[in-house]
C-alpha cells in the first residue's frame, strides 16, 4: 500500500533527525534505512548509542539489517567500500554489488522478453535501481525509472514501449559493470 511507504519513509525521516540532533551524526536515508560513514575508532560507540536511541521510542531493529561496522559494506545493492589514502584522506568506492546486478538483468530480460511484469517487481525494481543508480550515476538517471512507476499505477501486468525502452536501456547499463562506480573523496 502507497500509504504504508509514507508512513515508512516518515518514520525513516524522524529517527534521522533525532539522531542526528543527538548524536551529531550525518546519516544518510532511503525510506527507513538509514546509513553513515564514520572513522573507525568511533564507529563501535556510534552504532551501539543510535540503537539505543531507537530502542528508546520502541523500535525492534532487525538485526540482520543492522550490521557491524565495516570498511566495506553492501547497502540495498551498493557496495560501499572505505578506502584509507594517506596522501590526500580517505575516499567512498560506490559500486554495483555483483550478485544484485546479475539478478536484475536477469529479471529485466524476463520482464521485456515477455512484455509482463508484475506489480510487486515493477516496485522492487524501480526502488533498487533508482537507489543504487542515484548514488552512482547521479539524480539523471530517475527519468529513467518514471516508466516503471507508471506501470505500476497502470495496474497492469502488460508493458507499453516506453516501459520496455527503459527497461533495455537499464539492462545496458548493467551490462557495463567497468561503468557502475564512483569515486567520492571525504
Amino acid at each position: 500500500c502507497i500509504r504504508d511507504s509514507y508512513a515508512w519513509d516518515r518514520l525513516g525521516a524522524a529517527t534521522q533527525h533525532i539522531i542526528q540532533g543527538g548524536l551529531l551524526i550525518p546519516i544518510l536515508r532511503y525510506v527507513d534505512d538509514l546509513f553513515t560513514v564514520l572513522p573507525a575508532v568511533i564507529s563501535g560507540i556510534a552504532l551501539a548509542s543510535m540503537l539505543s536511541i531507537v530502542e528508546s521510542f520502541g523500535l525492534v531493529l532487525d538485526p540482520d539489517k543492522t550490521p557491524d561496522p565495516a570498511s566495506r559494506m553492501i547497502i540495498l545493492g551498493v557496495l560501499v567500500e572505505y578506502i584509507r589514502e594517506s596522501t590526500r584522506g580517505p575516499i567512498l568506492k560506490l559500486s554495483i554489488e555483483e550478485s544484485k546486478r546479475l539478478v536484475w538483468i536477469e529479471l529485466l530480460e524476463r520482464c521485456i522478453k515477455a512484455r509482463r511484469m508484475i506489480k510487486a517487481d515493477a516496485e522492487k525494481i524501480a526502488g533498487r535501481l533508482e537507489f543504487a543508480a542515484f548514488n552512482i550515476l547521479g539524480s539523471w538517471v530517475r527519468s529513467r525509472t518514471r516508466s516503471l512507476y507508471d506501470h505500476v499505477k497502470r495496474g497492469s501486468p502488460e508493458i507499453d514501449d516506453r516501459t520496455i525502452e527503459d527497461l533495455c536501456w537499464w539492462k545496458d547499463q548493467l551490462s557495463q559493470p567497468q561503468d557502475l562506480h564512483r569515486t567520492v573523496r571525504l
